[in-house]
């Protein structure tokens, strides 16, 4: 089945953040070629519970092969980073307040 999409706007979906990070990477699907250029937010993307179920839901295909089955294990294992340069436009040395951060002493967070 398909359903139109009414005013869907793509920077709705994603955090607002002016901070990033990028790298140069490779398609996710095989040949996995690497013409990718990731980019990061420097910020979570939040979905309720019942969008993942939504997403969980998906199917995919057309083929006779595919047709209906669930978009499950749609992701590849753990890769080497190959020396890839991470880039960033996320300045380390102070924060909001002009104190300096500090990369030796690193605060971790949980929630």
């Amino acid at each position: 089945s398909s359903s139109k999409t009414h005013e869907l706007t793509i920077s709705e979906l994603l955090p607002s953040t002016e901070q990033y990070l990028t790298y140069d990477g490779s398609l996710t699907v095989p040949g996995c070629y690497e013409t990718v250029t990731w980019i990061l937010p420097n910020k979570p993307i939040y979905i309720s519970f019942n969008q993942m179920r939504d997403l969980r839901r998906l199917k995919q295909g057309t083929s006779d092969f595919r047709r209906n089955a669930p978009v499950a294990n749609n992701f590849r294992p753990l890769q080497s980073a190959h020396h890839r340069t991470v880039r960033t436009n996320i300045i380390f040395a102070t924060d909001k307040q002009g104190k300096k951060c500090s990369m030796t002493e690193p605060k971790f967070q949980y929630r």
